[in-house]
This record gives C-alpha cells, sequence and structure tokens, in this order.
C-alpha cells in the first residue's frame, strides 16, 4: 500500500462520525491496530531499503575512493561522485519515501492512541464505572 492510499483511506475513516461513545472507543481501538499494523510493515521494508542503501554506498564508496583514476583526497569528493549514480539516487528516494511514509504512520497510531485514551476517559468520568 502506497503513502497516498494510506493517507486517503485514513482522511475517508477520520470523516466517519460515531454518535454512540462506545462504538466510537471500538473504532479508535481497531484503527490504532490497523494502522500499527501498517507501520509495522512499512518499518520491515524501510529497514530493508535502508539495507540496500548502505550497501550501495558502501559498493560506490569503495569504487570511487579506492578503484578509480580519480585522486579524490576528501569524503566529500567521494560522495558528489556517489551523489550522481542514478542507481544510488533511485534508492535514496525510496527510502526518503518510505521514511515519511512511516513518519506519516507513527503520527496517525499515535493520534488513534490519545483518541481511545481520551474516550475511555470520558467514558469512564461520565458513567463512574472503572474508575
Amino acid at each position: 500500500m502506497t503513502l497516498d492510499e494510506i493517507r486517503k483511506q485514513v482522511i475517508q475513516e477520520a470523516e466517519q462520525k460515531y454518535d454512540d461513545p462506545c462504538e466510537r472507543l471500538q473504532s479508535n481501538s481497531e484503527r490504532s491496530l490497523k494502522y500499527g499494523e501498517f507501520l509495522y510493515r512499512m518499518k520491515r521494508q524501510r529497514n530493508k531499503q535502508e539495507i540496500l542503501f548502505n550497501n550501495k554506498y558502501s559498493e560506490l564508496y569503495q569504487k570511487n575512493k579506492f578503484k578509480s583514476n580519480l585522486l579524490l583526497k576528501s569524503k566529500q569528493d567521494v560522495d558528489s561522485f556517489i551523489d550522481m549514480d542514478a542507481e544510488y539516487q533511485k534508492i535514496k528516494k525510496e527510502l526518503d519515501d518510505l521514511n515519511a511514509a512511516v513518519d506519516y504512520l507513527e503520527g496517525v497510531v499515535k493520534t488513534y492512541q490519545q483518541r481511545e485514551y481520551t474516550e475511555q476517559l470520558i467514558f469512564k468520568f461520565k458513567t463512574g464505572i472503572g474508575g
């Protein structure tokens, strides 16, 4: 699932209104779990992509620093040549996209967890049950 699809789904579900506090509490709990699962999957993808990114950087660093006819003395010189590699840039962009998705999902999960907690407090205050 892409970040845009997740955003559309989050917005659609956020517009849903519940009159019954119990349904609202259950909905927040279910959404928190659902987006927590999405977050877990995205973090796994990000970790795999991060490994690919680091491997590619290492490969290009070795190639440009030690196996090149260029005399690159500083890390900045090597990095400038690494940044010109198209495959490296593609992997970097995918990693940036996954990082954005993880950040977004972390915010969504925290929001639903806070909503769930708030609903529990309201329920306890209004009914006196559970307190």
